[in-house]
């Protein structure tokens, strides 16, 4: 095999099907919004399509870095670098959208309650009036 396989099989197996299943979870979520069964913004949907892509490029990267001969160390510690770095950009963007479904669920909750308020305010509007 080229180069130094630091990756066991088994390892190359999973992140293959990591690959898989990152690659299905972003066709199902395109297929769903362009279906119209979404319950997320359009700009979610970016942002987990660029999460996914993300993934993607963060799995290829650590195959070619386990199957690369490094021709220095100082190159091989600034590639794992980067890659470290896109694996914390990936963290930072998932907590962005968690955070925007937290605000969206927040939002429908608090238009939830305000249609239950108005619906017990002509409760008793109308009560007051039979009793009259």
């Amino acid at each position: 095999m080229p180069g130094n396989l630091h990756l066991s099989y088994s390892a190359m197996l999973l992140l293959m099907v990591a690959a898989v299943a990152i690659a299905t979870g972003a066709a199902l979520q395109i297929f769903q919004y362009l279906r119209g069964r979404h319950i997320i913004t359009r700009r979610q949907l970016v942002l987990r399509l660029v999460t996914a892509a993300l993934l993607l490029g963060i799995i290829a990267m650590i195959f070619f870095g386990a199957l690369y001969h490094w021709p220095n160390p100082l190159s091989e510690l600034v590639f794992w670098l980067a890659v470290t770095l896109l694996a914390i950009l990936v963290i930072v963007l998932a907590l962005f959208d968690l955070r925007q479904l937290e605000r969206r669920r927040h939002l429908e909750q608090a238009a939830l309650y305000r249609a239950i308020q108005e619906l017990q305010d002509r409760a008793r509007g109308s009560e007051r009036k039979e009793r009259k």
